[in-house]
């Protein structure tokens, strides 16, 4: 079976010339706002290996860690777990706002 190539009339106005002069967006598009330059942070990359442990379930998997720190007393545990869960989920973790003073 041969194939064939058939070009654009013009080449302006071919999808695919469309679909490569398209710049995309110019800035990432976060839902949790205030953070300062979140992508150096520490706590993103230990949530990323977090993540390719527990896959879809890692942030309630860094709130019951967080939670089994506080039942053990470990205040530094707490606001790490807290802070990993912060990343991947802000909602989440701001439902453990009112216990982070340990």
């Amino acid at each position: 079976m041969t194939i064939r190539f058939a070009a654009a009339p013009q080449l302006r106005h071919s999808h695919v010339a469309r679909v490569l002069s398209w710049n995309g967006p110019q800035a990432a598009a976060n839902d949790n706002p205030g953070q300062h330059d979140p992508l150096s942070s520490r706590a993103v990359r230990e949530a990323l290996a977090h993540f390719a442990i527990h896959g879809m379930r890692a942030a309630s998997e860094a709130r019951r860690a967080a939670l089994d720190a506080r039942a053990s007393g470990d205040p530094a545990g707490f606001r790490h777990w807290v802070s990993i869960c912060r990343v991947l989920d802000d909602r989440l973790a701001n439902d453990l706002a009112p216990q982070e003073a340990c």
